[in-house]
């Protein structure tokens, strides 16, 4: 009797209670918002790649396509480093180093390995987009250096390029691409004809006043170019990539001098030439760091020796190429590990 009152005159946490999980109050713990991830900051080193190209004629497939047969085949390392200061302005080179594997026609030696041209360019990119119609603006400035043995034997001292884009980008399936380029050139040569290495004179020394004539190819020099360039690429899956070009550029050759004892001198106007380029590749990205892209260029004259058109993208002057390109932005990120922000 007395255990039983003290059990109920016990206090009320000295007393056994059950609560049922549907009694308990619940408390909700507020889970902090995720922050918003903020963007990757893209590499000032983004464009950067270096290129192992494998070019052969198209010509080099058919023996019987020409009354002499001359194949050409030649493996080409590209160096093209860009930086970027921001995302509109940049910096960029170009350095080829190429090697004839079938019997050159061009070259001294056989087997020679030839330097191209050294290019440094700065640019600005889509520096503007024009309201309602999208469409950006692009330009770039160029200087050109002779350090190969093409433009040594135009005797040329220096080169300065510049070109102005307007692009716009659609959403057809993956972004589609349009561009057209307006460009001009101006070169600056010692001589106004291209020149032999040794006179074709034996004896003659360069430098001679007497033997200079005896270097000259007679091939007249192009002191100034305008270019206009219309370029199409689409990507339609993150590892595809399709793209094609056309080109058009006029040279304008130094002046002949007239000699009143010639008279058998053309009435129509010689100092212009006319060269055109078609360009058509496919490309893939078998890893972000990798781009294979297989591809067929054309660059020609604009008149065959019959003074008919040469058909674009296909003719005797067609190369066909295999580009592996690496990205060397895209391999250090790959072999960067990322830092972890607390």
């Amino acid at each position: 009797m007395v255990v039983a009152c003290l059990v109920c005159a016990a206090p009320g946490w000295a007393q056994e209670t059950t609560i049922t999980s549907e009694e308990a109050p619940t408390e909700t713990k507020k889970e902090a918002p995720e922050a918003p991830k903020a963007p990757k900051a893209l590499s000032p080193l983004r464009g950067t790649t270096l290129s192992v190209i494998n070019t052969v004629t198209a010509l080099s497939v058919d023996p019987s396509a020409e009354l002499t047969y001359n194949p050409y085949y030649a493996v080409t390392l590209s160096l093209q480093p860009w930086w970027w200061f921001n995302d509109i302005f940049y910096v960029n080179a170009r350095l080829d180093i190429s090697r004839e594997i079938t019997e050159a026609d061009t070259t001294t030696q056989s087997g020679e390995t030839i330097l191209g041209d050294t290019k440094v360019s700065v640019g600005a990119s889509k520096f503007w987009v024009i309201p309602v119609v999208g469409i950006d603006l692009s330009s770039r400035l160029s200087i050109i250096a002779p350090s190969s043995p093409h433009s040594q034997a135009q005797s040329l001292l220096t080169g300065i390029n510049g070109t102005f884009t307007l692009g716009r980008t659609f959403d057809a399936a993956g972004p589609l691409r349009v561009q057209y380029t307006v460009g001009g050139t101006g070169r600056l040569h010692r001589y106004t004809t291209s020149q032999y290495e040794s006179s074709v004179i034996p004896g003659c020394v360069g430098g001679s006043v007497a033997c200079d004539s005896f270097f000259s190819t007679g091939r007249r020099n192009a002191h100034s170019r305008l270019s206009n360039s219309i370029a199409l690429s689409w990507q339609p899956l993150k590892w595809l990539g399709i793209s094609t070009s056309f080109g058009l550029y006029l040279d304008w050759l130094y002046p002949v001098q007239s000699d009143d004892a010639v008279s058998n001198v053309p009435l129509d106007p010689t100092n212009r030439r006319v060269l055109m380029s078609t360009h058509i590749e496919v490309a893939t990205k078998p890893i972000s760091s990798l781009t294979v892209a297989l591809g067929a260029s054309t660059v020609n004259p604009a008149l065959q020796p019959d003074s008919t058109y040469y058909t674009p993208f296909f003719n005797r002057y067609t190369t066909v190429y295999l580009d592996l390109r690496l990205s060397i932005a895209d391999l250090v990120s790959v072999l960067t590990p990322a830092e972890e922000t607390p």
